[in-house]
């Protein structure tokens, strides 16, 4: 299973860093927060309004509404996972750190659509906003969760909550916020092959 998983996203950055498999957990995980970041950035570069603003044939989201719903998401997942950290409930006896692998595919997994809840839609106030606005967002949420993380001394393997698919240990919950801003870096990649073949 581990195989075919690694198959499937041979071609995803983070799932390089998952492989590197360190005894320093807490570094996957800082590793993957940071370069999840650096690749939407650069994917980002330059753009102009009118690929920021282009609406995919299948009436999709442009990359604008993408980066308001990282934005949006970013500040409820970063808040969760400091929840989790926070609580004190630590149980040494549960390990899930083989998950970690299907925790990546799962979240990253672009042929799975999920129908996104309300509250993390794009919204109609936010319309007239920056690519500038957003990525400032999601950059000041990205550097305080890589400062609050490096920080703590908590036992990230053995605190645990609920996600989308099952359970997950604090560690994989930072990967999940990580794995998250790949999963859109991927749909704005989509998004700009599909405005340049029909340009």
């Amino acid at each position: 299973m581990k195989k075919i998983i690694l198959m499937l996203l041979i071609s995803c950055p983070i799932t390089q860093l998952l492989g590197q498999q360190s005894n320093d957990n807490k570094k996957i995980a800082l590793d993957i927060l940071t370069e999840s970041i650096q690749l939407l950035e650069s994917n980002l570069g330059e753009l102009k309004t009118a690929s920021l603003s282009y609406k995919p044939k299948d009436n999709g989201w442009t990359i604008l509404n993408c980066l308001e719903h990282l934005a949006i998401v970013e500040k409820t997942l970063n808040e969760k996972l400091k929840e989790i950290i926070n609580s004190g409930k630590i149980d040494l006896d549960k390990n899930l750190s083989s998950n970690d692998w299907l925790v990546i595919a799962k979240i990253t997994d672009r042929t799975n659509k999920v129908n996104t809840p309300a509250p993390f839609r794009p919204k109609p106030e936010f319309k007239d906003k920056s690519k500038e606005f957003f990525l400032n967002e999601i950059k000041t949420l990205r550097k305080d969760l890589i400062v609050f993380l490096s920080s703590t001394k908590v036992d990230l393997r053995h605190v645990f909550a609920p996600y989308i698919y099952g359970e997950a240990d604090a560690i994989q919950h930072a990967v999940i916020i990580g794995a998250h801003m790949h999963r859109h870096t991927m749909q704005i990649q989509e998004i700009l092959e599909e405005e340049k073949a029909n340009n």
